[in-house]
């Protein structure tokens, strides 16, 4: 189609092509004497291919296997080519994959430390014929709690406060970790009471009693909870209770 007031006639015609094709656009030139002469111009319209995944970003927690990307483009035949590499990554983060071709695959992808480790992408695009412009894909790692076993000694009818902090004891603790546990078992049987369950608590702590003559024990298998709903391999509270 002529375009900006220019036809087939005018000495700079403007054509708005409206389709990847190959065009042949034939010159003719009118002599004032009436001769003439033409020549022929082949021009191949090739498409930009442009990315068309809806979802490039996705959240995961700590030793958790991510979903992958499956990467599309706008072009209609499978003739797009993608190439990504890691660009940026907090150094908390392992178990990645560097670099690639294609889709980016599922991984378990694992944080060390309290914050959030992010993973950063660059994916190249391009067709036969034509690059597309670059990308990003990006990992979000939500860090998982890592308490190592607690043992603890109290007197009879005394409480005791388990309160994990991040950094001590190579405990890995993100802000706003809960902590849950069933009923807390006693050894000898019967002989700790003063101990039950509980859900979503800030720290453990419970006033516990001795019924009988010797130390016994009194063992919480606890579950931590970050504030992004990442739970932590189960770790154990044990209290001696002195008579």
């Amino acid at each position: 189609t002529f375009v900006n007031n220019t036809t087939s006639a005018s000495e700079f015609p403007v054509i708005n092509f409206n389709s990847f094709l190959d065009y042949t656009i034939t010159v003719q030139v009118d002599g004032d004497c009436g001769g003439s002469d033409d020549d022929v111009l082949i021009l191949v319209l090739n498409e930009i291919p442009v990315v068309t995944t809806p979802i490039l970003e996705e959240t995961i927690c700590s030793g958790s296997t991510s979903n992958g990307f499956e990467l599309n483009s706008s072009l209609t035949e499978s003739t797009t080519s993608f190439n990504w590499s890691v660009s940026s990554v907090s150094n908390s983060l392992s178990g990645y994959t560097s670099l690639g071709t294609g889709d980016i695959p599922e991984q378990t992808i694992n944080n060390s430390s309290s914050s959030v480790g992010v993973l950063v992408y660059n994916v190249e695009l391009t067709s036969d014929d034509c690059p597309g412009t670059p990308f990003t894909v990006t990992i979000n790692v939500n860090p998982e709690p890592q308490i190592n076993n607690v043992t603890d000694v109290v007197c009879n009818t005394s409480s005791f406060t388990v309160s994990p902090i991040d950094g001590v004891n190579g405990d890995i603790v993100p802000p706003g970790t809960t902590y849950t546990w069933d009923l807390p078992i006693s050894s000898p049987a019967n002989a700790v009471t003063g101990g039950s369950s509980a859900n979503s608590q800030l720290s453990i702590s419970q006033t516990l009693f001795n019924e009988t003559s010797t130390p016994a024990n009194l063992t919480y298998t606890v579950t931590p909870t970050s504030a992004d709903g990442c739970d932590g391999t189960p770790f154990s509270i044990t209290i001696t209770v002195n008579t």
